[in-house]
């Protein structure tokens, strides 16, 4: 049996001490000469995750995150009613009462969807609009800016033998149900063991498993379904997803039809313009703009176009080659619109949203269930995620399994200040 040597000199031993000298000749092509092998296994796939850092994380608790929502808090604050002529294409509208309308305010016609200026107020029930719209018999109007609040003009004062008007809150009840999200993978003990003196493989291996994770929510949280069982909100019969922000931005879930838009078209700074105004007229602030990289495009060329009401980062340096968009001007507030490029939006579709809803809160967070592993499992936590490793089998003895996950749910608390936009081409 040969002796196994610890060190260079043992091997040595009686050896001459001179150094050898080698060299790979033009007849050597074939020999075997070993690479310089950096340590650290580079990693080529992008990582990064905008929509996941944009939204605010809490911890949550029980099989479901549950929270109201107040859809209306009484109305009464100006105009909303109802056609009561038949179903008409003109610029004169007829309704039950004009109470609370004034020259220059929008209006909204739900079912139609169409959205007009009102040029003149003729009488106690008729008003003249910018442009002809179609509408439907009985479709309800609405004065835009009060809209959110839901309800007709209400009194507000009243003499001292009288009463104001009573008003009605209306709240919906919503439940989230947390769902679990999570990357699975192995490695051998051959694998551990020849990259042992370079770089541990388990840790690598775990860690590339979060990145994936990462990804896969940050999927999730844009274009998640909670209907779709195919992969990868399901396992082709069932499915395990919650909604991501474009499938909870509907009229559905309480958001303004007015803020959904689609054929767009050409994309333009007006339209940009207009559903900024939407989110704001619903109570939104902190703006931001989702968009995917042909869009990121447009508003460079709008931006070089306009020269106005798109703000541009960038430097000197930069300057000599190209312009970086990095805020659109909120035309109401001045507020700076961050705008987000994300890898995971699809080309055609914006999403226009606010940090914070009418009250000042969250628009929208992501609630985070903390987890806890067995005494047989343990499981370790990595920032409110968890990596479990999977216990051997007889028979796989040398294969070593792990777990990322995380059991978490998207909730969208204040869908108003919300809006989407698709069918959108390149400008």
């Amino acid at each position: 049996m040969n002796p196994i040597f610890l060190n260079p000199e043992d091997w040595l031993g009686d050896q001459p001490t001179e150094p050898i000298q080698r060299g790979i000749t033009a007849g050597m092509a074939g020999f075997p000469a070993r690479e310089d092998l950096e340590p650290i296994v580079k990693v080529l796939a992008p990582t990064d995750t905008p929509i996941r850092n944009l939204l605010p994380r809490k911890p949550g608790a029980g099989v479901a995150h549950q929270f109201r929502q107040a859809v209306s808090i009484g109305g009464g604050y100006g105009f909303s009613t109802a056609t009561t002529s038949a179903g008409s294409s003109s610029t004169t509208v007829s309704v039950a009462s004009t109470a609370g309308l004034r020259v220059g305010d929008y209006v909204y016609f739900a079912t139609a969807a169409a959205t007009r200026q009102v040029t003149a107020v003729n009488s106690a029930t008729q008003f003249t609009i910018s442009a002809s719209a179609s509408w439907a018999s009985g479709e309800q109007v609405y004065r835009l800016a009060d809209y959110p609040h839901g309800g007709s003009a209400m009194q507000g004062f009243f003499s001292e033998g009288g009463s104001p008007d009573e008003f009605t809150p209306a709240f919906t009840n919503k439940i989230q149900a947390f769902k679990l999200l999570g990357v699975r993978g192995s490695i051998t003990g051959l694998a551990l063991s020849a990259g042992a003196n370079f770089q541990d493989q388990l840790a690598f291996a775990k860690t590339s498993a979060l990145r994936n994770l990462l990804l896969m929510e940050e999927n999730a949280l844009l274009n998640g379904s909670s209907t779709d069982v195919k992969k990868p909100w399901g396992d082709g019969s069932n499915n395990h997803a919650f909604d991501g922000l474009l499938n909870q931005i509907s009229v559905a879930n309480g958001t303004p039809a007015g803020n959904i838009q689609s054929s767009v078209g050409a994309l333009t700074l007006a339209h940009i313009n207009d559903q900024l105004v939407n989110v704001w007229q619903a109570g939104g602030s902190e703006p931001f703009i989702v968009v995917s990289g042909q869009e990121a495009k447009s508003l460079t060329k709008l931006a070089q176009n306009a020269g106005s009401g798109i703000y541009i980062a960038t430097n000197p340096s930069e300057a000599k080659f190209g312009l970086k968009i990095g805020w659109v001007i909120h035309p109401v507030t001045g507020e700076m619109a961050d705008i987000v490029v994300s890898r995971f939006q699809s080309p055609g579709t914006i999403l226009f949203g606010s940090k914070t809803g009418p009250d000042g809160t969250p628009a929208a967070e992501v609630v985070v269930l903390p987890m806890v592993g067995s005494q047989a499992n343990p499981a370790e936590m990595i920032g409110g995620y968890w990596a479990q490793d999977i216990p051997a089998t007889p028979a796989a003895p040398m294969v070593y399994g792990y777990l990322v996950a995380v059991a978490e749910t998207l909730c969208v608390y204040a869908p108003q200040v919300f809006a989407k936009s698709t069918g959108v081409a390149p400008a």
